[in-house]
């Protein structure tokens, strides 16, 4: 069986050595990609490229697609069910996904940075400025806080912001639950009117609609919003539009609508980040720790040695 690793930079060596007991692995060096992934019956990635339907056409043979990811926007789904390639990733494992911390620890960060005004700080200091009153914040404690999404990241981070003594607000429909700490909201439009500060973490599917509307979006004017979770569930047009006109305290983004793809608005974000201090924009880095990277990809080669197995 032939293995390949589209992004071998820091793979984990126990999962290779995982991989090498299934059959003969190989790492991409950066040229022939055509070449590379020729007689590959198994393919792992990460979230540097888009697997559409042309880059399938290089993959012949392939028979299992591994993502060590819970969301599969760099994925078109379909094209790989058209070609019975079976997808091996982490969506619905929950309780391995409990001990995976980094986005909410992420989400946290970018929280902190905006409110904190890390930004304008850097910027003072590497131009010899020292004045620490240009860079007055604001603090958690006591602040009302939302969260759109109380699965894995939203629960995590809500026990963060609890420990900093925050009020926490949640919009969920599909949560039973919740601790008696944080308080339940009917609608994305009452959380928002409630808080000062959104993260959204909800889940995303191709069919999943905008969750964020143009009408929310006008809602958060004066106000915070982190979003760790995927650019897909906002009206990115609107918040871009919104954004250049100052309508936000602050935007911390971890994800764009298309990322990694010719569609995605890059280009436009980081020209607009570059003269906006209250706009933070990390490269999809929530989930990339070393050590939960290496966890998840020992994970991922376990369950494709299982698939392998019950497929025998």
């Amino acid at each position: 069986m032939q293995i390949g690793i589209l992004e071998p930079l820091d793979f984990s060596k126990e999962a290779l050595s995982l991989l090498n007991d299934i059959g003969s692995v190989k790492l991409y060096t950066g040229s022939s990609l055509e070449s590379f992934c020729l007689d590959l019956d198994v393919l792992f990635i990460r979230l540097a490229s888009h697997i559409d339907s042309d880059f399938l056409d290089l993959c012949p043979q392939l028979k299992y697609l591994c993502s060590p990811t819970t969301g599969l926007t760099h994925i078109d789904l379909t094209s790989l069910m058209q070609r019975r390639i079976q997808l091996i990733c982490l969506k619905d494992e929950v309780e391995f996904l409990k001990t995976i911390t980094p986005t909410a620890e992420h989400a946290l960060g970018l929280l902190l940075a905006l409110i904190r005004n890390y930004k304008t700080a850097f910027k003072l200091v590497d131009s010899m400025c020292w004045d620490r009153d240009m860079c007055r914040g604001l603090e958690i404690q006591a602040m009302n806080i939302g969260i759109i999404g109380f699965g894995r990241i939203g629960s995590i981070l809500s026990e963060y912001l609890l420990a900093m003594r925050a009020n926490i607000s949640v919009y969920d429909p599909f949560i039973s639950q919740l601790p008696p700490q944080i308080q339940r909201r009917k609608s994305i439009l009452s959380l928002i009117t409630n808080s000062t500060s959104i993260f959204l973490c909800a889940s995303y599917t191709p069919s999943s609609p905008h969750l964020l509307t143009n009408s929310h979006l006008l809602k958060l004017k004066n106000k915070f919003l982190v979003n760790i979770s995927r650019g897909e569930l906002i009206d990115e047009t609107s918040m871009f539009h919104l954004a250049r006109v100052g309508h936000f305290a602050g935007l911390g983004l971890d994800v764009l609508t298309s990322e990694n793809t010719s569609s995605s608005n890059l280009e436009a974000w980081s020209n607009l980040s570059k003269s906006n201090c209250n706009i933070i924009l990390t490269p999809h880095i929530g989930g990339a720790s070393f050590s939960s990277m290496a966890k998840t990809e020992v994970f991922i080669a376990n369950k494709l040695l299982f698939s392998i197995q019950s497929d025998v």
